[in-house]
């Protein structure tokens, strides 16, 4: 896409953006009294429950356009995780969340750090879960422990300038790379709003050492969404989640998606997901 083309985009994009946000503005509840929970909602009350978890620099309007595409088919929340850094003490605040919501039977899709908590959050509540869609993500976490725990431990001691300039230095060369507007214009927006203690505590849980996913009590409709270039999650990991999931479906994206295929693609990406919903 030549730049002059790509800025006018954007600019269509961000006026999109823009009334997205005035259209579905952030809610939110306070779990146990003290315990904040960001969200947003659309579509009718009766309609298919579909629950939407983010990854780890993302937030609750990171799946924009997919809620504009789905919301006349499902009644979708999207929800910003908040701070525990611990999976244990997480999922029974999410639980007490989605009671809070009304949301007693869902579809769950989570990305990344969300499609982790998505799968032992499945584990722990499977009487809730009617579908599970893990995104770009992983079920074993030991190799990410591996690669990342110790960089992660200094890191994390830094003043919080040191580690946001850290984590946007990646998503100034995702810019660079991804030249989908839907991506441009959340990225550049979600930069102002990223925090330290929202990241740490999202990394403590992907790097967080557990003992392996046991196998889900339940039948539960499984989709596998992946990218044939995800930077974050390697081949290997994405093998081992086909093999942990065998009776799954798995739907990857082409052409250059990247770690964030719902930003790239967000048609496709709802097609794919509403078609396996309706199944």
């Amino acid at each position: 896409m030549e730049e002059s083309a790509l800025n006018d985009n954007i600019q269509e994009e961000q006026q999109k953006f823009k009334s997205f946000l005035r259209d579905h503005p952030r809610k939110s509840v306070y779990i146990n009294k003290k315990i904040r929970i960001d969200y947003i909602t659309a579509g009718e009350s009766h309609a298919q429950k579909l629950v939407l978890l983010h990854g780890t620099l993302g937030s609750c309007e990171i799946f924009w356009r997919l809620i504009l595409e789905l919301k006349n088919e499902f009644h979708v929340l999207s929800l910003e995780a908040p701070n525990i850094g611990k999976l244990d003490q997480l999922l029974p605040v999410l639980k007490k969340f989605f009671d809070e919501m009304g949301f007693d039977n869902f579809a769950f899709l989570g990305t990344s750090y969300g499609g982790f908590v998505a799968q032992w959050y499945a584990h722990t509540y499977p009487e809730m879960i009617t579908h599970l869609i893990p995104a770009n993500t992983f079920t074993d976490n030991e190799p990410l422990r591996k690669a990342n725990l110790r960089k992660f431990q200094v890191l994390k001691h830094f003043p919080s300038f040191f580690v946001l300039k850290f984590f946007k230095k990646s998503v100034y060369k995702d810019l660079e790379t991804y030249r989908s507007p839907t991506f441009q214009v959340f990225m550049r927006w979600q930069l102002q709003r990223l925090s330290k203690k929202a990241l740490v505590s999202r990394l403590n849980i992907v790097l967080e050492k557990r003992k392996s996913l046991p196998h889900i009590k339940k039948d539960i409709p499984i989709l596998l969404l992946m990218s044939e270039n995800d930077p974050l999650i390697p081949k290997k990991l994405q093998d081992h989640q086909k093999e942990y999931y065998s009776q799954a479906q798995t739907h990857i994206f082409q052409n250059n998606p990247g770690h964030f295929p719902y930003l790239t693609y967000p048609q496709e990406y709802a097609h794919v997901l509403s078609q396996f919903l309706k199944k």
